[in-house]
């Protein structure tokens, strides 16, 4: 077994005989496993650490991996192989990159390979992919008799008779790989499909065509053509020094022709070339010009100063009330750490801000030595960003969670804001890491300062920081504004009076109000869809997922339901299939009935939505949120995407629907996040000149919750909070970890679990720490079926430290699961639904 922390070999070690490859199989028997390859003599100056090539395994004659190691002799008796193809001239990461993923690997027991699939881009290297095809026609009498899965592959194949990836096919089919990889094999078998390994070429460098100006004279100039002249006074404006203009734009831009350009280059003028010019998702900020500094509170100044003078040992938590100027703060400490010549890592939890926080460092850094990074880049333009942050180009990376993977040079500084959010848990695929843990873990082998900011911070950082003295308060809205004012609405009472909509009497006064003197307002609902469920009138049938414990959705402008677990889809219900009746109720909140309901309510009114369906379309978040910015649209309607980072300030009015919906569900953090909801949508209003108002509609308007939270009390509810998780031992007290067990067939999965617990205490006894280790469960999940699999957890709460983490961890990979059973493990999980 290869040990990366303890490998001694340099990152810069080549001309060696031999490599050490690291072979991606995705077999957890050979997980951190390496094989041993001659390096041919072409290839010796260009194989590093961190290079990824081709290798022959077993019978498999193109498979990826990558160079962990080099030695110049062997021991091996057998033939050693030599490396088929280096597929990279630049190694795509170092040694300490690789030691950082061995740890991710350790603390969230998954596999090595696993977490290098997670990290890099999947389209930066060459790799091999099986392709799909239906072999033959497959009639009527022969579907019937296959599985409900073969049944749905072949549907699926016949629609698509290019083919596809079986990774694709997964993804569309939401079919977990094992029973889809059985479910293939017999259908191959029954010579029905075809399945080729295909080599998928890596995403290269973009070659665009430049456009460069060869003279500069005047006399020249004056006898040009006139669509001559015309050119060459657009590449006097924008050539940017060495580096020319793209043809594309000259041509658009002068509305000419190529001929033309051509004959320009033909008699001197103008010289073409093609270029590598990489993909920027930044490119539409280009325009934007620099912003001076505010002048920094007194708060803020002290909070700057004190991460400036301070160490590197744990976290600090910028805690500010929304509004106070957390922003200024990041933007500062930035400037800083880039003049001692240092990189910077900003987070964010969700896309959608991603593209706000870039403005603002655009606007003080400029363009050039910014990366944004999320999930909606296009395969070419991660491509491209990776390389030129690995290469030092780019300093400041701004991203979602997975940015924390990004190989930043010389990491000084880690900022990340919404710390609270429970975005930055990545649930699935493995490794169900959270960014913030990563983010400690990078800091501290970089020497990098940590800054996490919120207005309702983790109560867990909030306990933390206030020990360790790294609490830097901002108590007050910046420029001295006041906190919206927040009035409650009792749900209850509206409905005793007749009002069986979804806007409260209150809260279509002040929309109304609002959209008279012209100003601006959110309206949040914590859910997506026309409405929530189908009932019957007549016999109470609800509509449900065949496959899932969930209800089905309507989504109207499909005219279907969905399920949002599993993606089955059908056309909505017109009878009751229990008892024939027609008379069907549609009940519950979404956001394309609000929206509708503010259009009979404000015809005059212009409204945008945001939630998880629009969220489909590349970049439509910053459409959305540009246009309410820009003053578009007078409501904004969305899920909780709207209760983070907008900073608009025209927004005087948020109204919130369905406000304690969170608090009653079988979740530790469901009061947390309740609270954190309604207080960060709560900031959104009044951050101008003008006041603030806000209204939470709630059917329990004197939950102690929603009580802190129109008084936007964080350290009241920290207080109730706190209390709660100490008395029944809830992190920060412990540690939680979560195993979870899925099955077509209910008794083995409850089988599974239950001999793994006893299995699991039996360890822990064996090692004396089971009164420190206490096992809740197992039992069913909350949503118990998902997917035709029926679902069963136990919980972990870890009062041992370490060593009971890693004893929990090797245990998880020691099991071997019977087949058709999922057994998961999610360490230190964000929800238990």
């Amino acid at each position: 077994m290869f040990v990366l922390e303890d490998h001694p070999s340099p990152p810069e070690r080549s001309g060696a005989a031999y490599a050490q490859i690291l072979v991606d199989l995705g077999a957890k028997a050979l997980d951190k496993r390496t094989f041993t390859y001659r390096i041919p003599e072409e290839f010796r100056q260009d194989v590093h650490i961190g290079t990824p090539v081709m290798v022959s395994f077993g019978r498999m004659p193109q498979v990826l991996g990558f160079v962990v190691g080099f030695c110049d002799t062997v021991t091996e008796t057998f033939a050693i192989k030599d490396i088929a193809e280096v597929l990279e001239d630049t190694p795509l990461f170092s040694l300490e990159y690789l030691q950082f993923l061995d740890w991710v690997s350790d603390y969230y027991a998954t596999p090595l390979t696993q977490v290098l699939s997670c990290a890099l881009p999947a389209n930066l290297v060459q790799k091999t992919r099986k392709e799909v095809t239906l072999a033959r026609p497959v009639s009527t009498v022969e579907l019937t008799q296959l599985s409900r899965e073969a049944q749905r592959i072949v549907v699926y194949l016949q629609k698509r008779p290019q083919g596809c990836s079986v990774n694709y096919l997964a993804t569309q089919l939401k079919l977990p790989n094992k029973l889809l990889q059985k479910t293939l094999a017999a259908l191959k078998q029954l010579e029905m499909v075809d399945i080729r390994t295909q080599v998928k070429k890596s995403q290269g460098a973009r070659m665009m065509k430049v456009v460069h100006l060869l003279t500069r004279d005047e006399a020249v100039l004056a006898s040009a053509t006139r669509r001559q002249k015309q050119i060459l006074e657009y590449l006097l404006a924008h050539e940017e020094q060495e580096r020319g203009v793209l043809l594309k734009a000259l041509l658009e831009s002068v509305e000419t022709t190529l001929p033309t350009v051509q004959r320009m280059e033909a008699q001197g003028l103008i010289r073409l070339e093609e270029v590598s010019w990489a993909r920027d998702p930044l490119a539409y900020y280009a325009a934007l010009g620099k912003v001076h500094a505010f002048s920094l509170s007194d708060a803020q100044a002290r909070a700057v100063e004190t991460v400036l003078n301070g160490d590197s040992d744990s976290p600090y938590l910028l805690y500010g009330v929304t509004g106070s100027g957390k922003t200024e703060v990041y933007l500062t400490l930035a400037e800083q750490v880039l003049r001692q010549g240092q990189s910077v890592m900003m987070m964010v939890p969700e896309i959608a801000l991603t593209s706000q926080i870039s403005k603002r460092f655009i606007e003080r850094f400029g363009i050039e030595q910014i990366a944004l990074w999320h999930s909606n880049l296009s395969a070419g333009e991660k491509a491209d960003t990776w390389r030129r942050v690995a290469s030092g180009d780019l300093r400041i990376v701004i991203g979602a969670r997975s940015a924390i993977f990004t190989p930043v040079q010389q990491l000084g500084l880690i900022l990340i804001d919404e710390e609270h959010d429970g975005s930055f848990k990545q649930d699935s695929p493995a490794p169900r890491y959270h960014a913030k843990s990563l983010a400690l873990e990078l800091a501290r082998r970089t020497g990098a300062k940590v800054v996490c900011g919120s207005a309702t911070p983790d109560p867990m950082a909030f306990y933390h920081s206030s020990r360790e003295h790294r609490l830097l308060h901002l108590p007050e809205r910046f420029g001295g504004r006041s906190m919206a004012r927040v009035e409650l609405v009792d749900m209850k009472q509206e409905r005793s009076h007749g009002n069986g909509g979804t806007l409260s009497r209150r809260l279509k006064e002040e929309l109304t109000a609002n959209v008279e003197s012209q100003e601006q307002s959110i309206i949040l609902i914590n859910r997506r869809g026309f409405y929530t469920l189908i009932t019957c009138v007549e016999c109470d049938y609800t509509f449900m997922c065949p496959h899932c414990t969930v209800a089905l959705t309507v989504h109207r402008s499909r005219r279907q339901v969905r399920c949002h677990y599993c993606g089955y889809e059908a056309d909505t219900p017109q009878f009751c299939p229990s008892c024939a009746s027609g008379e069907l109720s549609q009940t519950g909140v979404g956001t394309q009935r609000v929206e509708d309901e503010l259009y009979a309510l404000l015809p005059e009114a212009r409204v945008l939505r945001l939630d998880s369906d629009v969220m489909q379309r590349k970049d439509a978040y910053r459409e959305v949120f540009e246009a309410f910015s820009a003053g578009e649209a007078d409501i904004l309607v969305g899920t909780q995407m709207v209760a983070k980072g907008l900073d608009v300030p025209n927004v005087t009015l948020v109204g919130v629907i369905s406000a304690d919906a969170s608090f009653y569900l079988p979740d530790y953090k469901s009061s947390e996040r309740g609270f954190q909801l309604l207080t960060q949508v709560a900031g959104r209003a009044g951050r101008g000149e003008k006041a603030g108002r806000v209204v939470v509609q709630s059917v329990d308007p004197n939950h102690a919750v929603i009580q802190y939270a129109k008084a936007q009390d964080y350290e009241g509810f920290y207080q109730y909070e706190i209390a709660a998780r100490r008395e029944l031992a809830f992190p920060p007290f412990s540690q939680l970890f979560r195993f979870i067990v899925s099955d077509e067939d209910e008794f083995r999965a409850q089988h599974f679990i239950k001999a793994m617990g006893l299995n699991l205490l039996a360890l822990l006894e064996k090692h004396g720490i089971q009164d420190a280790v206490e096992l809740l469960g197992p039992a069913p999940c909350v949503i118990s079926r998902i997917q035709g699999r029926f679902r069963f957890h136990a919980l972990l709460k870890n009062q041992a430290g370490p060593a009971a983490h890693r004893l929990i961890n090797g245990f998880f990979r020691d099991v071997t699961p019977p087949e058709g059973i999922h057994f998961l493990l999610d360490v230190e999980p964000q929800s238990l639904l």
